[in-house]
């Protein structure tokens, strides 16, 4: 593992001239025990990511079981291809590097939760399953090798794993025009909108007004009847449920409910465009299904396995929105 962070420059700061990501394939061996016996695959690693190649001294990895018989026997029997998401480093939680990242075992659960709501909520969505890891290196080069370390993290679907279980083509990323735009369907459109909004989560791009070289960002799209499209919201590390950053209030409009906590303003800012980004019907049908949604989105939160901070965090973001809703959408 080691000589694989380091070739992609894992943990290096970016700059005028980001550093060469190497991500080659490597191999490796995957145990855990299952009724008291313990299961062997033979499997292949990579490390992937974009920007947290440069924030996290542990980056994010995918794993393939490329031994079929010994996968048809294992929890990964429909699942060639998984990916990790890992703790990114043992940082406390004031340190967030350049993009603002949360860099330790925190955020895998609290993000995890994230794909868990949407699940319980039914929305498109990957699966996840977290997890306790124990991560063993064998490098026999570089620095710092030969180590090992247990720390929280999740499990969840690639796009594959994705487009088997609804059964539907996957849109291929590419060049986006508005015939795209188009063909997205409003209503998942609007509730990932209303999604980010709870979460606190401003690294994502669904554009229903294509201009320029907007593109979609986080987001997969499976193709439904008549080649509708039909998004798939991803990757939230960098949601302020996850980090415990919300915005700064000089970074919110002066005039944007002024006397109201941050949390508040935040959910305001981020929701409020859905008035004029769709159609009457479409918004309300979509605070509809939220307002619906809380008991089960706060019994879910109460169960699932999560730092007590986290819990609050999210806890508090709840609350925010749901505020917001009341007094935007009465």
């Amino acid at each position: 593992m080691q000589t694989a962070f380091d070739a992609a420059f894992a943990g290096q700061p970016d700059g005028f001239f980001p550093p060469i990501r190497i991500k080659e394939s490597f191999l490796g061996e995957l145990r855990y025990t299952a009724a008291g016996n313990e299961v062997v695959l033979q499997v292949k690693l990579k490390v992937r990511g974009n920007s947290s190649l440069q924030e996290c001294a542990f980056p994010k990895m995918k794993i393939s079981t490329f031994v079929d018989d010994e996968r048809a026997n294992s929890i990964f029997y429909k699942a060639k291809r998984v990916k990790i998401g890992t703790h990114c480093a043992d940082l406390g939680d004031d340190d967030t590097g350049i993009i603002g990242r949360l860099r330790n075992q925190k955020a895998a659960y609290r993000e995890s939760f994230i794909y868990q709501m949407m699940r319980k909520l039914d929305m498109p969505s990957k699966w996840t399953r977290p997890a306790l890891i124990t991560y063993t290196d064998t490098s026999a080069t570089g620095l710092n090798t030969g180590w090992t370390v247990e720390r929280m993290a999740f499990l969840f679907d690639n796009a594959d794993n994705l487009v088997k279980r609804y059964g539907l083509a996957l849109r291929e990323e590419g060049a986006w025009g508005q015939a795209d735009s188009d063909k997205v369907n409003r209503l998942l459109a609007a509730k990932i909108h209303f999604l980010h909004a709870l979460i606190g989560n401003w690294d994502w791009e669904l554009p229903l007004v294509a201009s320029g070289p907007q593109a979609p960002w986080n987001m997969h799209f499976l193709v439904g009847d008549g080649g509708e499209l039909r998004p798939v919201a991803y990757d939230f590390d960098l949601s302020s449920v996850v980090t415990g950053k919300p915005y700064r209030a000089n970074q919110l409009p002066d005039e944007l409910y002024p006397d109201e906590p941050l949390l508040f303003r935040q959910a305001a800012y981020f929701l409020l465009p859905s008035k004029t980004d769709f159609d009457e019907a479409t918004r309300d049908e979509a605070v509809r299904f939220f307002r619906a949604a809380e008991p089960i989105l706060r019994t879910t939160l109460n169960d699932y396995p999560m730092d007590m901070d986290g819990k609050q965090l999210h806890a508090e973001h709840m609350n925010a929105f749901y505020d917001v809703l009341d007094r935007e959408y009465p």
